[in-house]
């Protein structure tokens, strides 16, 4: 599993609309192409992310590039609230379980690094 880090947003102090909403920058979708060649040896067959501009359209070039969508789960946007951090533990504690051939790694992954 790798986290990855959204790529350069427009500062919060310029942007008028919701966070959410809040999209990547000029230099934000050139590291969301560089994450192509960072995960380009990974067997990846899903791609989450929070529902934000910002983090779905740092995959985007990725996923596309394998022929998939990103797909958003909504405990994972930015928050202090308890629900939101217990819903993201569930969800890695589920898959925890589940049969793997190897081990469950994470690998963080910033955009623009190898």
């Amino acid at each position: 599993m790798h986290l990855v880090r959204h790529g350069v947003a427009m500062d919060r102090s310029a942007w008028s609309g919701s966070d959410r909403g809040r999209p990547l920058t000029e230099s934000g979708w050139r590291q969301a192409l560089a994450i192509v060649a960072v995960l380009e040896d990974s067997p990846i067959v899903r791609f989450l992310a929070s529902p934000t501009v910002r983090c779905a359209d740092t995959l985007l070039p990725a996923a596309h590039g394998r022929g998939l969508v990103v797909e958003e789960l909504p405990f994972l946007f930015e928050s202090n609230e308890p629900e939101s951090v217990a819903a993201a533990g569930r969800w890695l504690q589920d898959r925890s379980d589940q049969p793997h051939d190897h081990a469950l790694h994470l690998r963080w992954t910033v955009p623009g690094r190898r």
